[in-house]
């Protein structure tokens, strides 16, 4: 009996039914698979397309935000002859070549707003002269980001460049002086203001660090817009046939924080 039912078994799994049952499981299994595979894979397909959309293809986001930065800003001067000058009359250089202040930056979408302004004064009294001198100067300007990127950015940029200084000297007499020299001003004591307006053209690096941290820096090149005019007796009397004091160049570098947001 137990012959007969193991025959009759080896006989149903030779059968074309049972083969063709166990090719249908087998195919459809292998469907599922590759449903899963290739649903895998366009997942995979989908993130990179999403990832390189926000890297290479989509549109940028667009960003505003403003920072207040503590600038040092570095003047490179041409004023040989004006120094010549007043050497030859025994009165000292003069000599500023740094000023810091406060400064702040606006930014909207790729578009840059400038504004700063750096002060620096030097007093100086040695055994034969007494000195005191200052600058000051003030900057407006207007730029376009190259990067869209808020966390840094390269934008040149053009605006206009105000520097004052006054310089005020007295050289002590090592002899008697005239009372009539004195009377007439001849006791070597000297000051006097200039003011100049310049085109600035040039062009800015900045950078997120910290998160709420910036760091900037500038290098721009100064055309004259007015030729130099010093003044004395608190600017009411001009100085003719005065030698140029002419400003060429500057570099700025700034520390501050600020806030970025997208729009």
């Amino acid at each position: 009996m137990k012959r007969y039912i193991l025959l009759l078994w080896v006989m149903g799994l030779m059968s074309p039914n049972f083969a063709q049952s166990k090719n249908e499981k087998q195919s459809v299994s292998k469907e599922i698979i590759g449903i899963d595979t290739i649903s895998q894979q366009t997942d995979t397909i989908g993130e990179t397309i999403f990832t390189s959309g926000i890297k290479y293809g989509c549109p940028p986001q667009k960003y505003k935000g403003f920072f207040l930065y503590f600038p040092c800003d570095i003047t490179i001067l041409e004023n040989k002859g004006f120094n010549n000058l007043l050497e030859k009359y025994g009165y000292p250089k003069w000599h500023i070549d740094a000023t810091i202040g406060l400064a702040g930056q606006l930014y909207y979408r790729k578009w840059t707003v400038n504004s700063l302004f750096t002060f620096n004064s030097i007093e100086k009294e040695k055994e034969n002269y007494y000195k005191n001198q200052s600058l000051t100067s003030f900057s407006l300007n207007f730029g376009y980001d190259f990067i869209d990127n808020f966390k840094y950015s390269i934008f040149p940029y053009a605006g206009i460049k105000m520097y004052h200084i006054k310089y005020s000297a007295m050289v002590d007499a090592k002899e008697p002086i005239r009372f009539e020299d004195y009377l007439g001003k001849k006791h070597q004591q000297i000051n006097f203001t200039n003011k100049k307006n310049h085109l600035d053209l040039g062009v800015g690096f900045s950078f997120e660090f910290g998160k709420i941290y910036w760091a900037s820096l500038r290098a721009g090149y100064l055309f004259p817009l007015q030729r130099t005019n010093i003044y004395t007796n608190n600017g009411n009397t001009q100085l003719m046939n005065s030698p140029d004091f002419n400003y060429k160049y500057y570099f700025t570098l700034g520390v501050g924080s600020g806030e970025f947001s997208s729009y």
